[in-house]
């Protein structure tokens, strides 16, 4: 995860924080709760990190994993090849934490933030995620083709 600040004013131009590097790969991950974080039939998953001194270290629950009816999948045959495609994969990712605050002069806004008090605003920023998937997963021996 990388989450660059698109305010241009000092101090927060420099600001672009890095799940992996500046503090870690997942110092900022935490266990959920089932009902605050996660609804409905979840499976969750335990993480494991190391820790700056090469240890490892378990987060019980950081992640979870849980299906949505988002209504009819759709199915789609291409004539010429003869080739089907069903369904899809989403991802949501939900984001909880602490905003990385600026201080205003009485009256003055910020164009790339937000006021959310007297004196106090939360600049623009994005949360950018990648994430690998094994696109083999459902292929049947003998098969060219994912369904």
């Amino acid at each position: 995860m990388v989450v660059p600040y698109g305010d241009p004013n000092d101090p927060h131009y420099r600001k672009n924080a890095f799940d992996a590097g500046e503090d870690g790969l997942g110092k900022n991950a935490h266990s959920l709760k089932k009902g605050c974080d996660c609804l409905g039939y979840i499976k969750y998953f335990d993480a494991h990190f190391t820790n700056f001194y090469g240890s490892v270290e378990t987060i019980e629950n950081c992640v979870c994993m849980h299906e949505e009816d988002h209504g009819m999948l759709w199915k789609h045959q291409d004539w010429r090849t003869g080739l089907a495609e069903d369904g899809k994969i989403e991802a949501e990712v939900k984001l909880t934490g602490i905003l990385s605050l600026g201080a205003l002069q009485q009256g003055e806004t910020r164009k790339y933030g937000t006021t959310i008090a007297p004196g106090l605003y939360a600049p623009v920023h994005q949360h950018f995620f990648v994430a690998r998937m094994d696109m083999a997963v459902d292929c049947k021996p003998g098969e060219a083709f994912n369904q």
